[in-house]
């Protein structure tokens, strides 16, 4: 017997750090604090309720509410699919104006990072997993930031008002 997964690939920050099984209500520990899980059932605008999606919800602790982000139904997909879904994707983007940018920073990828004391205690690497630690993220705006959460609060660690500055602001 074989088990399928969900990937949440592209998402942005506070979509799944690894695989989750698709196993309604399983709950997983995902970066610091933050818990998701996967239901299977109706959302409230369907009007089949023999048709049930996958919904991925997200909280930032235990006594936190979840929170529904997106939900998706078992279709199979294609090359010439992804393709149209992600040149609509990028398009919608660039009309809006906003690009947003997150990595997820692996337990051996934090030199040269701003990390404060409290989020360097505790990391140990183990080799024979892969495991996230944070992510940092770049959202373009008025003035563009980047934020780093190492697995408790985001914080902002640089801003850039200008091309140039931003240009030259990664090299600091």
């Amino acid at each position: 017997m074989y088990q399928r997964y969900h990937l949440g690939a592209a998402f942005g920050g506070d979509g799944p750090t690894k695989p989750m099984p698709l196993v309604s209500g399983q709950i997983s520990q995902n970066l610091g604090p933050q818990e998701i899980r996967l239901l299977h059932e109706n959302i409230s605008n369907q009007t089949r309720p023999d048709q049930k999606l996958w919904i991925y919800q997200y909280r930032n602790g235990s006594e936190k509410k979840w929170g529904s982000l997106y939900s998706f139904a078992e279709l199979e997909f294609f090359q010439d699919d992804f393709e149209v879904i992600n040149h609509f994707a990028s398009w919608e983007t660039f009309i809006a104006g906003t690009m947003i940018i997150v990595k997820f920073i692996r337990g051996d990828e934090t030199n040269g990072l701003p990390l404060e004391d409290h989020e360097r205690e505790g990391r140990s690497v183990d080799s024979d997993q892969i495991s996230i630690v944070g992510k940092i993220m770049f959202i373009s705006g008025s003035p563009d930031v980047v934020k780093l959460n190492m697995g408790g609060k985001t914080r902002l660690i640089d801003s850039f008002h200008s091309e140039e500055e931003r240009g030259s602001g990664f090299q600091r």
